[in-house]
């Protein structure tokens, strides 16, 4: 017989190490207003902290005129769709192994 394991709380230091990686993929991306802006960068994963990265791509895009689109659609799918090369960065507030 299967039996789910209970789901625990994202510990924060895991959540403040996902929060870096989107916003050093953000920052990666260039900085400054430039008459030449770069392509949109897609992005898909967790709901949880989905409107804390909604909020820091509206400043993105107000300081750099570049936009970010994340889209909630849960932590498997952003992993799966970053796997596929569909989006630029997968969030995920589970951690994730060596091994995918």
């Amino acid at each position: 017989m299967l039996r789910r394991t209970p789901r625990h709380p994202r510990p924060l230091a895991a959540t403040v190490a996902t929060v870096s990686v989107v916003a050093l993929t953000i920052s990666a991306c260039g900085g400054g207003n430039s008459a030449k802006q770069l392509p949109t960068i897609s992005g898909a994963g967790a709901t949880f902290p989905a409107a804390a990265y909604q909020g820091w791509a509206g400043e993105y895009a107000r300081s750099t005129g570049n936009r970010v689109n994340y889209q909630s659609v849960g932590s498997g799918a952003g992993v799966r769709q970053f796997l596929a090369g569909t989006v630029d960065f997968g969030a995920s507030d589970e951690a994730l192994s060596d091994i995918i």
